[in-house]
């Protein structure tokens, strides 16, 4: 069964401090939290310097949107995620490495097409997490998701704990300080309302 379209980031330009660069600061891949009709949503997306500020960023169509249920899947799926990443790195460093091979998928919930992929793609340890379709039980990947290096993976699982925290809860800044070991953060659906930022999203 299909998952309803979910919300795009909306194409306002945003500040760099209300977003989490996943990585390095060449990487264009960002963490963001958006509303739609009342629902949260965690946004792996890239992003780009805006054309009008370049002091601003823009929002790509370039992602993914996570339900807060997809999100605490994610979660739940870290250390298998990370076991396939280690696995995958082991078999780089064994000299033998195909073009292409990927881990098995980890599901992002009954009813959506949505899944973690671990791959090796010219030699290079990528974490998939994209929307599939199902030919023949076979799955293929679509347009619609993004990919990242392990080191903008690792940023993903270190820090979006602090980051989500703050932005769901504002007041608890002070209680969450950074610690590297610190799990990534199970949200609770529905949010309190009053604190997250409503933006004006379209569906696709």
């Amino acid at each position: 069964m299909a998952a309803a379209a979910a919300p795009v980031q909306s194409s306002s330009d945003v500040s760099p401090m209300s977003v989490l660069r996943l990585g390095n600061v060449d990487t264009k891949k960002y963490l963001s939290v958006t509303t739609f009709k009342d629902k949260v949503y965690v946004h792996v997306r890239v992003f780009l310097p805006s054309y009008m500020n370049p002091d601003m960023l823009k929002p790509m169509q370039s992602g993914v949107a996570l339900s807060v249920e997809q999100w605490n899947r994610l979660v739940a799926a870290t250390d298998a995620i990370d076991s396939q990443i280690r696995a995958l790195q082991q078999t780089r460093e064994g000299g033998d490495v195909p073009t292409r091979q990927d881990d098995s998928p980890i599901s992002l919930g009954q009813d959506t097409e949505y899944y973690v992929v671990v791959s090796i793609w010219n030699g290079d340890v990528k974490v998939h997490i994209r929307a599939y379709k199902t030919y023949s039980t076979k799955l293929y990947p679509t347009n619609k998701g993004i990919a990242l290096t392990v080191d903008e993976w690792t940023t993903l699982t270190r820090q979006s704990h602090i980051y989500l925290s703050t932005r769901m809860n504002p007041q608890d800044t002070a209680q969450c300080p950074y610690n590297k070991h610190t799990p990534m953060l199970v949200l609770d659906d529905p949010p309190k309302k009053d604190n997250v930022k409503q933006e004006k999203t379209t569906t696709p």
